[in-house]
């Protein structure tokens, strides 16, 4: 004969099956268990897994879809405003490719003076 788990409760003139827990693996009654249920879009539904009622989680609200406002009307005929920053900017190229000036080189500053000061005064 096997032994009782300590979780089950047993009434030999009432029989009830036994069962495990998905979540702690301790074996009691199986009519306690419970199903687990998370939020999966706009809804909170089962996921399937059965355990006792102290291993259930609360649904997560993180996990549903987030219902977002839609974006207000654009502005007609909208103007972005001008920055000089915009205006000019010169790349150094090498070869038809960007130049990428790493470190504080010698050779790097006279390029760099040659296309940002020398440029800058030909209009």
């Amino acid at each position: 004969m096997r032994k009782r788990p300590k979780m089950a409760r047993v009434n030999p003139s009432s029989p009830r099956g036994w069962a495990t827990c998905m979540r702690s693996g301790f074996i009691s009654n199986a009519e306690n268990l419970m199903e687990q249920r998370e939020w999966r879009g706009l809804k909170v539904l089962p996921t399937g897994t059965l355990a006792y009622a102290p291993y259930i989680d609360k649904p997560q609200r993180q996990l549903g879809a987030n219902i977002l406002a839609p974006d207000p009307v654009g502005l007609k005929n909208a103007r972005p405003e001008q920055y000089p920053a915009d205006e000019q900017w010169p790349r150094l190229l090498q070869r038809g490719q960007p130049r990428y000036l790493q470190g504080p080189s010698r050779v790097s500053r006279s390029l760099q003076y040659t296309v940002y000061f020398e440029t800058q005064t030909d209009y």
